[in-house]
């Protein structure tokens, strides 16, 4: 992929490449725009591309609005949640105060929202190994009896 090959190819190309990413990402989504994968990465070349450019503001604005359309697709992405709270929060680092609060508190809301899908995560997964744990020691049981 040209995004993880720009990132290990530090200097010059990597924004050319990065650039690149970005028009075929453009082409795949008029093609395929409901695709969770292609917004989540295309978020996160804007992302990196802002990071290269000294968080250009335009960018970081661009890879926020990927990944709302990529949580529209699949809205308990921990990782599209916190990647947005991360682009908001660069967003209001470069503006004016009643601007970058604004920008801020959206940030938090991503943020307290990540540690939600966390924590049904942790809950699905404890209730699945306790439901496991429960059907081997009736197995065991019976298996024994």
């Amino acid at each position: 992929m040209l995004s993880e090959r720009s990132r290990m190819k530090k200097g010059k190309g990597t924004h050319a490449l990065l650039v690149l990413a970005c028009r075929k990402y453009q082409q795949v989504y008029e093609i395929n725009p409901a695709n969770f994968e292609l917004l989540y990465n295309w978020g996160n070349v804007l992302l990196y591309r802002a990071k290269m450019e000294e968080d250009n503001p335009v960018l970081l604005k661009q890879a926020a609005q990927k990944y709302c359309e990529a949580l529209v697709l699949k809205p308990s992405s921990y990782n599209a949640l916190k990647n947005w709270g991360v682009a908001l929060s660069k967003q209001a680092r470069v503006k004016a105060p009643p601007k970058a609060w604004s920008l801020f508190t959206m940030a938090e809301q991503k943020f307290r929202e990540c540690l939600l899908v966390l924590f049904h995560s942790l809950a699905s997964l404890y209730t699945a190994s306790f439901s496991l744990s429960l059907s081997l020691s009736l197995s065991l049981s019976l298996s024994l009896s």
